[in-house]
């Protein structure tokens, strides 16, 4: 992901972001606390589809500091 472009889209008008924690199909996994901080800074809400991420990585919410983060079971 190229955060300097996503800083560039983010703006006091964006309103969600909605982004995957990691992808089963590429194998990235995409560097969550920044895009969370840069939407927080624009005051936009974050949601995290973290379906693929929560089987293979240690997911600390608090710590992250999204809004909303989404897994299945």
């Amino acid at each position: 992901m190229d955060l300097e472009a996503y800083q560039k889209l983010i703006t006091t008008k964006t309103k969600i972001v909605a982004v995957n924690h990691a992808s089963n199909s590429l194998g990235t996994i995409n560097p969550i606390k920044e895009i969370i901080d840069i939407a927080h800074k624009q005051e936009a809400v974050v949601l995290i589809d973290g379906a693929q991420a929560s089987a293979h990585l240690t997911i600390n919410v608090q710590e992250l500091d999204c809004d909303f983060y989404c897994i299945s079971i």
